[in-house]
């Protein structure tokens, strides 16, 4: 079963004016933080490793991304996090929750 979480960053996001100027991008490790923020909230505990991540598309401020993640019978928790508009794969990633509760 997939769980979803969406995610907006507005316009004037703090870090992204400096990353890059007359570029602005959210940073991936911003990225990254906000899925293991949620999906470790979902599950109700704060101990991850990060099994793999792959940043696929800059996400500029503005946008609107789903995250969704599901876990896998091995245990860890796979998570691909799309743009709406336009629709595309930003993100890709495993992780290894706590115990491997989620």
């Amino acid at each position: 079963m997939w769980h979803v979480h969406e995610i907006c960053y507005p316009l004037d996001y703090p870090t992204a004016a400096g990353h890059f100027p007359d570029n602005p991008i959210i940073p991936g490790a911003v990225l990254l933080d906000e899925a293991i923020h949620a999906i470790g909230g979902a599950a109700g505990v704060d101990d991850f490793t990060i099994r793999s991540a792959k940043f696929l598309d800059p996400v500029r401020p503005g946008e609107t991304l789903e995250l969704r993640w599901e876990r896998r019978p091995d245990g860890q928790t796979a998570f691909e996090c799309r743009a709406r508009n336009p629709e595309r794969l930003v993100l890709i990633g495993l992780l290894q929750i706590g115990l491997g509760r989620l």
